[in-house]
């Protein structure tokens, strides 16, 4: 969905300009990167602050490992 938002915007934005597909690729790629980023830091962040916590309050180590996994 969100590539397809992102071509309408830039075929809108390059329409007149002169450019090809290989430095279009990248654009998007590049830009889709950039938001998975900023919204993936702070689930990141939760998970692992999880992960320490389950870790720390398990105390059998099979738990570990089939969490781990």
């Amino acid at each position: 969905m969100y590539l397809g938002l992102n071509r309408l915007a830039y075929s809108s934005l390059f329409y007149g300009l002169n450019f090809d597909i290989p430095h279009f690729i990248p654009l998007i790629s590049y830009h889709l990167m950039q938001i998975n980023v900023i919204l993936a830091t702070p689930w990141a962040k939760l998970k692992r602050r999880r992960l320490a916590i389950r870790i720390s309050l398990s105390a059998e180590p099979h738990e570990h490992n089939a969490f781990l996994r």
